[in-house]
């Protein structure tokens, strides 16, 4: 794991980065609903330029920021444009399928895969 973060530092930090950003719009934004379909790129643009008007930003965020389109979590994500109720359908779903599969009746390999799903931005560096 660290070697891969030491692989492409900055690459960890603009994710990083963006995890920050993306939790600032889950604080100011509808959590149970979401804000529909396709709007992380507009939402982020948003709170991004909010962030850095506030002067709240250390000099490797603002080397970092971008325009994105995706937050490079797909559980992130389906919160910000679905809302809560569609994460937790999305979550029971996943745990009923990761419960009745007999090829993932090791939890290792249960929890490695939760752990690849929510921080895939660690495993497709730019």
């Amino acid at each position: 794991m660290i070697a891969l973060v030491n692989l492409k530092f900055q690459s960890t930090l603009g994710r990083l980065f963006i995890l920050k950003i993306s939790f600032n719009i889950l604080n100011s934004r509808n959590i149970f609903f979401g804000n529909g379909i396709d709007t992380f790129a507009r939402l982020y643009s948003d709170s991004q330029f909010e962030y850095f008007r506030l002067n709240k930003y250390s000099i490797n965020e603002y080397n970092n920021a971008g325009y994105i389109e995706y937050a490079y979590n797909d559980f992130l994500e389906i919160f910000i444009e679905y809302g809560l109720i569609a994460l937790l359908i999305v979550l029971t779903i996943l745990m009923r399928i990761f419960r009745n599969t007999k090829f993932l009746s090791n939890i290792n390999l249960k929890l490695f895969l939760v752990f690849c799903m929510t921080f895939n931005s660690l495993f497709f560096l730019d």
